[in-house]
């Protein structure tokens, strides 16, 4: 099981191109830090978004994408959709606004940067996620267990050796010089 879920990371991780955010089967799971969506996605919530074509979204969706705004460039930001407007060149772009902000964002989405619309989310998971940021928790959740189980196998390993190589093996018993062996000899070529 962990086996399974450090592979599913590492194929995730490998296949995310520049500074993409990693997707599985047009799946994203990202963090929520901000409380702008709160209370229905509160700092600490994992959103899971689906990649979507842009021209199905409406106004009432929950997307994420990568901001335009010059504080937060390039970075995730997860918005409900306000509107949906139409440019001069007849480009779709999107205004959104954050459900505990007070006014709609003041730079608009492109369809280009909506990485997908958010189709469920895990409340408690990003706490734990966050926690493991932290160095500290990460040596007596990782390091510590793993430098102990090394420890464990570098014994038995040596315990093995040791059987194999330092051990002489038991004398075998002789045999009495009245004893008649009840197997009679194979014949002879």
């Amino acid at each position: 099981m962990v086996f399974a879920a450090g592979l599913f990371v590492l194929i995730t991780v490998i296949s995310t191109k520049g500074q993409s955010v990693p997707s599985f089967f047009g799946y994203s799971f990202l963090n929520v830090s901000t409380p702008s969506m709160a209370p229905k996605y509160p700092v600490g919530a994992v959103v899971i978004t689906r990649k979507v074509d842009a021209a199905t979204l409406k106004t009432g969706d929950v997307i994420t994408f990568y901001s335009q705004d010059p504080k937060i460039k390039g970075i995730p930001n997860t918005h409900r959709i306000h509107s949906v407007e139409k440019g001069d060149s007849g480009e779709i772009y999107f205004v959104t606004k954050g459900d505990n902000n007070y006014i709609t964002d003041q730079y608009p989405v492109l369809g280009k940067n909506i990485i997908g619309i958010v189709t469920s989310s895990i409340p408690v998971i990003g706490k734990a996620i966050s926690l493991l940021n932290s160095r500290i928790v990460l040596f007596f959740v990782l390091i510590l267990p793993l430098v102990v189980l090394m420890i464990f196998e570098a014994k038995n390993i040596g315990k093995t050796f040791k059987d194999k190589n330092g051990k002489t093996d038991e004398e075998v018993p002789e045999v009495p010089e009245d004893y008649e062996n009840p197997i009679p000899p194979a014949p002879g070529p």
